[in-house]
C-alpha cells in the first residue's frame, strides 16, 4: 500500500498528527457500529515508530488503513459509507490479492487508502507473507475488539 501506482500528479495536503487522529477517532467509533468489521489498523508511514528504518510520514504521504471484516465486498460496492468520513472527490479500486482497496481523495485534500480483507489476511498459521511485509512496514491497532491483530503482530514480532 502507499502512494503513486501510476496516478495523475496530486496536490498534497499537509496533514498533522490531530487530523490523523481525528481520523482514526471517526474509525475507531464506525467501525465499532460495523457487524461486519472484525479488525481495523493504522499501517505505512503513519503507522511507524519515529525510530524505523524507513522512517515516518511525510506531508505528501497518504493514509493506509487496514480492515478485516467478513465481506468485504459489501464496503467495495457500496461505497456510500465513506461520506462518514468526509465528501469524496473520487474513489479507485486496486487489487493487491487478499487485500482489495479503495484509494479515497476526499474534498479536503486527504488522500485515503482503504484495504479490505478477509480473517484470512491475519491468519497466524503461516503468516501470509505480504501481511509480514505490511505489518513490520509500521502497523497501529485502531479498532480490535477479538485480539486478531494484536496476536498477528505478536507472532510476526517474535518470529523476527
Amino acid at each position: 500500500m502507499g502512494a503513486g501506482h501510476g496516478w495523475p500528479l496530486r496536490t498534497f495536503v499537509h496533514r498533522d498528527n490531530s487530523m490523523i487522529d481525528r481520523l482514526l477517532a471517526q474509525l475507531n467509533q464506525w467501525a465499532s457500529l460495523q457487524s461486519q468489521i472484525l479488525a481495523v489498523a493504522l499501517v505505512g508511514s503513519h503507522a511507524r515508530h519515529p525510530t524505523h528504518p524507513k522512517g515516518t510520514a511525510r506531508a505528501d504521504s497518504d493514509i493506509d488503513i487496514m480492515l478485516i471484516c467478513t465481506e468485504p465486498t459489501k464496503y467495495l460496492t457500496d461505497t456510500s459509507w465513506l461520506s462518514e468520513f468526509g465528501e469524496v472527490k473520487s474513489a479507485e479500486q486496486e487489487d493487491w490479492g487478499l487485500v482489495q482497496s479503495l484509494r479515497v481523495c476526499f474534498v479536503d485534500g486527504q488522500e485515503v487508502e482503504f484495504g479490505f480483507t478477509t480473517q484470512e489476511w491475519v491468519n497466524t498459521n503461516p503468516v501470509d507473507t505480504g501481511t509480514i511485509r505490511v505489518i513490520r512496514d509500521g502497523a497501529r491497532v485502531i479498532h480490535d475488539p477479538h485480539g486478531l491483530l494484536e496476536k498477528l503482530i505478536r507472532v510476526i514480532t517474535e518470529g523476527a
